[in-house]
């Protein structure tokens, strides 16, 4: 021990030796001087009130805070209540149940629906969200495809940021600068690597919700014999508000006679392209 403190071997990597002291009155700024080079570190630990649990800190529930018992700091973020995560929850609302031919998607209470089905209608939620954020625009327009007219269906960003916005609708929002199809889109959410003839991209949509809702703490994964599950971990009821106003967000869009039918297309194409392309919308 003595050649690696003489040789400050241990420092080269950065393993100091010093026990950390409070470096101020607030006793969560956190010093240590190393006894065999002499250098500074410095480090900030709270102790935060119910094990560092968030807590709402205004009436809707989005904005949420905990404090340090110690020094009196106040952390806050912001939660938001999307969509795609509340299509997921309430799975048997959006999609039937599986065929044979079809994969199977069990739901956290148990239920089993179509994979594809769901992983579309999540693709469709979020599109919807973003639409009434108005955050981007969908739009109809015609162009030329091998010199046949041809509908398309756009979708045009109406703000350059969405700072509040997360999970599968923060990943289409990121995924296009401007202007982009929504069937590109679309194919776009889905990795490289998860691509191919053997691939499962409704699997992989949904694995994108699904993450979210444990971020959150909504879900959680227990074991279920040699694999596992997802389980409902929190309080739903505000994601049950979300599916009335998606809801709503559809009629609107609904009421748009073939722009709607072209998003459900361009949807179902863009997934399905990614196991073998069928060409653009």
């Amino acid at each position: 021990m003595s050649f690696l403190k003489k040789n400050n071997l241990w420092c080269s990597i950065g393993i100091h030796q010093r026990e950390w002291t409070t470096a101020g009155g607030s006793g969560c700024w956190q010093s240590r001087r190393c006894k065999v080079c002499g250098i500074i570190e410095q480090r900030e630990r709270h102790s935060w009130f119910h094990h560092g649990e968030w807590t709402t800190a205004d009436g809707s529930g989005c904005w949420q805070s905990r404090r340090c018992k110690v020094c009196g700091i106040i952390e806050q973020r912001y939660i938001s209540f999307v969509f795609s995560d509340a299509v997921y929850l309430f799975g048997t609302t959006f999609s039937s149940a599986p065929s044979w031919l079809d994969f199977k998607e069990e739901l956290p209470d148990g239920t089993k629906v179509s994979q594809s089905t769901l992983a579309e209608q999540v693709i469709l939620a979020a599109f919807a969200y973003l639409y009434k954020k108005q955050l981007i625009d969908i739009v109809l327009e015609e162009g030329n495809f091998l010199f046949i007219k041809k509908k398309t269906i756009k979708v045009k960003k109406l703000q350059s940021s969405a700072p509040y916005t997360r999970g599968l609708e923060a990943v289409i929002f990121t995924s296009f600068l401007d202007k982009s199809g929504m069937y590109g889109i679309t194919f776009g959410i889905i990795p490289n690597q998860g691509r191919g003839l053997f691939s499962n991209p409704w699997r992989d949509v949904l694995q994108i919700v699904k993450e979210n809702l444990l971020q959150r703490g909504i879900l959680k994964q227990v074991v279920k014999g040699t694999t596992y599950k997802y389980v409902v971990n929190g309080d739903i009821s505000k994601e049950a508000k979300q599916v009335i106003e998606l809801k709503k967000t559809l009629t609107e869009l609904q009421s748009k006679g073939e722009l709607y039918e072209r998003m459900l297309s361009a949807i179902a194409k863009g997934i399905a392209a990614t196991r073998m392309d069928t060409g653009p919308d």
